[in-house]
């Protein structure tokens, strides 16, 4: 198994004007209070997605992808991500699976956004 740390960014507007997705819940601390996220923006999924991406490929070539998302990750939030090797497919190319957990707050809070 292998583990890296990351931690997400302070702010998601660059992540959302590379995507498109300028959803407020990432990008807005007041529409994300609205949305009942009192402790501000959360991380876009995607980026989490592509973070992951990323780790497994140091691991080796990434020929397929799933992600589903169980929980939220806050700006600036330290991340744990794991890639562990669990089998084979059918083609003898190595299955994995991966993990992202949220470990802790490292920032001071979330910006004025």
């Amino acid at each position: 198994m292998a583990a890296s740390a990351c931690w997400s960014s302070c702010c998601s507007t660059p992540f959302a004007a590379v995507t498109g997705d300028y959803n407020p819940i990432h990008v807005s601390a007041s529409a994300a209070a609205l949305a009942g996220l009192q402790n501000g923006p959360i991380v876009h999924g995607m980026w989490l997605s592509a973070t992951a991406q990323h780790v497994a490929g140091r691991h080796g070539e990434v020929t397929g992808w799933t992600y589903n998302m169980y929980g939220m990750v806050q700006l600036d939030d330290d991340v744990e991500i794991t890639v562990e090797r669990v089998g084979r497919t059918p083609s003898g190319r190595p299955a994995a699976v991966l993990s992202a957990s949220r470990r802790a707050k490292i920032g001071s809070g979330v910006p004025g956004l």
